[in-house]
């Protein structure tokens, strides 16, 4: 984990399990919309794009 964060420390900071954490960062799951968004501010970084479909 950046910042020198354990999964542990992340997932109080989030009140999310440390476990889900782990997965994500392996790559085994993708979060879903509300922890995408709590990671994004966590971390202030951009985690989706919106993509432009009007041509």
């Amino acid at each position: 984990m950046t910042r020198g964060l354990t999964h542990e420390q992340l997932g109080l900071s989030l009140n999310e399990r440390a476990s889900l954490l782990r997965k994500i960062e392996s790559g085994s799951i993708k979060p879903d919309d509300e922890l995408a968004k709590k990671l994004e501010r966590f971390f202030r970084i951009p985690l989706y794009t919106e993509v432009d479909t009007s041509d």
